[in-house]
């Protein structure tokens, strides 16, 4: 898979973002936040691989490419994170902070669902 179908997908999340600021929908925007900025970093080259400045001036660096597995299993580990956290917080009492993550992670399969058709 390439980078188009990455950057396909941040499209779709950058406008359901829009949809959901003009919605109000607070939850939505809090989880297409954290979806495109794990994105972002998971693209983003590793510290020790970007050259130096020359001059001191800045340099253009070329984000990763990352692979559909690559993509899924950000939006996964995030999925999970969710869940995680949803469990925890449920543990201790907090069931409606518990449901909201539970919503975001149920929110969230549905841009994994057509990575995993592919």
């Amino acid at each position: 898979m390439s980078n188009d179908y990455t950057g396909k997908m941040k499209a779709r999340m950058r406008g359901d973002l829009v949809d959901a600021i003009k919605g109000r929908r607070a939850e939505e925007i809090a989880l297409l936040r954290s979806l495109l900025a794990a994105i972002d970093n998971a693209e983003a080259p590793a510290v020790g691989s970007l050259p130096q400045p020359i001059s001191g001036g800045s340099s253009e660096i070329e984000r990763l490419v990352l692979t559909a597995a690559e993509l899924q299993a950000v939006l996964l580990e995030e999925i999970r994170a969710r869940e995680r956290a949803a469990a925890e917080l449920a543990s201790l009492g907090h069931l409606e902070r518990a449901d909201a993550l539970l919503g975001q992670a149920a929110s969230a399969k549905r841009y994994v669902a057509p990575i995993a058709s592919e």
